[in-house]
């Protein structure tokens, strides 16, 4: 019997640290801004540990990854389970996540209630004029249609600027397996 208790006792804490590593790893890879990386450990972590600075974590990577759908599932989350404790910046960042997706009515009622409940008249009247305002841009319609030049690659392409008569440009570019290697 002492065999087994000891046993159960040894598998526990080396499952403990196994999940403390994996937690100290997701955060280097968030606090590097490597958010993809993060994304996948914070994941699996999350049905054994739902403390608020991990779902945090988890939410931002989603966020700044710009899957916004994810981003406001889990910041949600974190205000409805959190929110007595959790900072004015995750509802705002609720509140663009939801707006990101389409959901406007939502996204204001997030903000508008947060203000009421900490007085903030001002901010409360300031949320219904950008709602407004978006129904107002809204309402025109779409007026112009963006389109692809034949110089645009299947990555990002940022940071154009002019100079003479060039059109100067930054653009992602994946790895060449075969470069990397090389080296």
């Amino acid at each position: 019997m002492k065999k087994l208790l000891f046993i159960w006792f040894i598998l526990g804490l080396t499952i403990s640290a196994y999940a403390q590593q994996e937690l100290k790893r997701a955060n280097t890879y968030f606090e590097r801004a490597y958010y993809s990386d993060a994304i996948p450990l914070y994941e699996q972590m999350l049905p054994r540990n739902k403390i608020s600075k991990l779902i945090q974590n988890l939410a931002d990577s989603y966020y700044h990854t710009f899957d916004m759908k994810a981003a406001a599932r889990w910041y949600g989350y974190l205000i409805s389970n959190y929110g007595e404790n959790t900072d004015e910046s995750y509802y705002f960042k609720l509140n663009q996540s939801l707006k990101a997706i389409g959901e406007y009515e939502k996204a204001q009622k997030i903000l508008i209630d947060f203000y009421v409940e900490k007085d903030q008249n001002d901010k409360v009247i300031q949320t219904e004029r950008n709602f407004k305002y978006i129904k107002n841009v809204s309402a025109i319609g779409e007026r112009f249609k963006i389109e692809n030049l034949n110089i645009n690659t299947t990555t990002s392409e940022f940071g154009a600027a002019r100079i003479d008569s060039n059109l100067v440009y930054s653009a992602s570019r994946k790895k060449n397996q075969n470069f990397t290697q090389a080296l």
